[in-house]
Formats: C-alpha cells, sequence, structure tokens
C-alpha cells in the first residue's frame, strides 16, 4: 500500500531534523505544484513540477542553511479527502551561518495521490518573535 499523507507528512519531519530542506526526490509526483502564498518579497510563490521545486529547494538551502533542532506537532487534520492533511508545526533551530537561533510557525496543506505529494501549500508566520 502507498504511503498516504501522514506517513509522507513522517518522512518530512525525520528528513528535516536529519538536515535534508524538502521532501526527498522520491516523495514528489513529477507534477506535484508546491505553494507558498507568503512567501517574502524577492521568492517565488509557486513551484510547478519536482524538478523546478527540488532546484529552488536545493538552491535556498546552499544560500541560506539551517539545522533544526526541534520539531514540534502543533496539530494534525483529516480532510474529507483522505489523501489531504493538514498540519501545524514549529521549528526551531540556528542558522549554520551566525548561530543566530530562530522559531518559526507552519501550516501546512499536503495532498498525496499514489505515495507522492501532488500539491503541497505551506503558511509560515514571518512575522512572530525569533528566540
Amino acid at each position: 500500500m502507498a504511503d498516504g499523507p501522514l506517513e509522507i507528512f513522517e518522512q518530512f519531519r525525520t528528513g528535516l531534523l536529519a538536515g535534508a530542506f524538502a521532501p526527498a526526490e522520491e516523495l514528489w509526483a513529477e507534477d506535484a505544484v508546491v505553494e507558498f502564498p507568503y512567501a517574502p518579497e524577492g521568492r517565488p510563490q509557486q513551484f510547478t513540477g519536482r524538478a523546478e521545486f527540488l532546484a529552488f529547494a536545493a538552491t535556498a538551502q546552499a544560500e541560506r542553511p539551517v539545522c533544526f533542532e526541534d520539531f514540534q506537532v502543533l496539530a494534525l487534520r483529516d480532510a474529507a479527502d483522505p489523501g489531504v492533511l493538514i498540519a501545524e508545526y514549529r521549528l526551531t533551530g540556528p542558522a549554520t551561518a551566525g548561530g543566530r537561533r530562530g522559531t518559526a510557525v507552519f501550516v501546512l496543506l499536503l495532498r498525496v495521490r499514489d505515495g507522492r505529494i501532488v500539491h503541497w501549500r505551506e503558511y509560515q508566520d514571518l512575522i512572530a518573535p525569533r528566540v
């Protein structure tokens, strides 16, 4: 049986704590859509296709390396569609350049089909106080 959204989310959590910036390539559908509606100015709000997003993720990780020490799941919600999960989570850790610590809260809408991510829509709290 193919992984559902909860299993994919757990793989994302484990990978992020191990140093991966995005879920592993094999977890993405080739035609996946990735959206960041509140992306900071100058950063894309949408990516179409696995290759486009993973190229961005690799560049972003190289330019702004971070190391997350804590991934706290604040809430998980099922949707009417069994392929959809809504998650709220908090990440904490230092930026590897300069060592400044930060905390950010995210809300993620994750849609999975046939064990692959087809839609990733993530909202990040960009104005919350940082530690």
